[in-house]
């Protein structure tokens, strides 16, 4: 069958007028999955109060899967193989397109004439998203809005809703990046989405519950630097002024890098001091006030396999 489609129903609270200019999604599966490896998303886990910024890809895969749990019966489910393949930790959306190329066939669920293939599911749950942001209200204020990621999985029959979330004042500052990305859902208790591959205490591997920070990819960031002219150095070093610590983000926003982010952690969790204790650790999106040049001038050497977070 063709790709699922929903309509949402936004909530008669909010009204606005959107001057978003939207392209027809791909409906060539090989596309897609290339289109959405460059596309952001942002993942917000309410009840843990914590953000993720994520390849769009990679909250797709992240949907499938869980379509395939909800559509199948609750006695089925000790003994479910999930068709949809597993993806290695990874760091790049690309590494997502290189897991389900190849496997658009794959039958989800059915048979014969009426299967339903993963081509099918993944080029609905993208139409679904896409249909969504067209309707979110971008965040301002202390309020982040989008949609449940259950509700774009399982597209219920009354439609759905935009929420809201009021961020801490902890969380405030990354809150103009959610205007920046292609997507942003809302879930509950999601676990880590991201982790170190070294891990000496357990508390500074994870992001801080209750906080409202964003752990964001330095990939999924070099992303929203490609779209306002920058670039991040294939040499593994972030371009930016000679004397200056600014990575454009857009036009008008940029990271302002600070501290020393990717300091290699030296708790083993047996104190009582945790690297989330430095002030240098977290950091800030800030607002132009004047050019909004990006330099090519190498900066500072930084892991482009590394994460860092947005918070204050």
């Amino acid at each position: 069958g063709g790709p699922a489609q929903v309509g949402f129903n936004g909530s008669a609270n909010f009204v606005f007028v959107s001057h978003r200019l939207s392209f027809s999604p791909s409906s060539v599966y090989s596309k897609m999955l290339r289109d959405t490896a460059k596309q952001l998303a942002i993942i917000n886990d309410v009840e843990a109060r914590r953000s993720w910024l994520v390849p769009k890809l990679s909250l797709l895969l992240h949907m499938a899967h869980s379509s395939v749990r909800e559509h199948t019966p609750a006695h089925l489910l000790d003994d479910l193989k999930d068709p949809v393949p597993f993806c290695e930790p990874h760091y790049d959306g690309f590494a997502v397109v290189s897991t389900l190329e190849g496997h658009g066939d794959v039958t989800v669920w059915g048979e014969g004439r009426d299967s339903f293939t993963l081509r099918s599911l993944l080029l609905g749950l993208n139409i679904n998203l896409l249909k969504a942001i067209e309707i979110t209200e971008p965040s301002s204020g202390n309020n982040l809005y989008g949609f449940e990621f259950m509700d774009i999985v399982t597209e219920p029959g009354r439609g759905a809703e935009m929420r809201v979330m009021p961020l801490m004042k902890s969380g405030k500052n990354w809150l103009q990046l959610s205007k920046l990305v292609d997507t942003l859902v809302f879930c509950a208790g999601l676990g880590e989405a991201i982790l170190p591959e070294e891990r000496r205490s357990t508390v500074c591997s994870s992001l801080p519950i209750g906080r409202d920070y964003l752990a964001a990819p330095m990939s999924c960031l070099g992303q929203l630097t490609k779209r306002c002219g920058g670039d991040f150095n294939a040499g593994g070093a972030i371009c930016a002024a000679a004397n200056s610590s600014r990575i454009m983000l857009s036009q008008d926003r940029f990271w302002n890098f600070s501290g020393d982010p990717f300091k290699k952690c030296k708790h083993d969790g047996n104190g009582s001091s945790t690297c989330w204790d430095s002030r240098n650790i977290l950091q800030q999106v800030r607002k132009t006030g004047g050019s909004t040049s990006v330099s090519t001038t190498l900066h500072r050497r930084v892991p482009l396999s590394g994460v860092v977070v947005f918070g204050q």
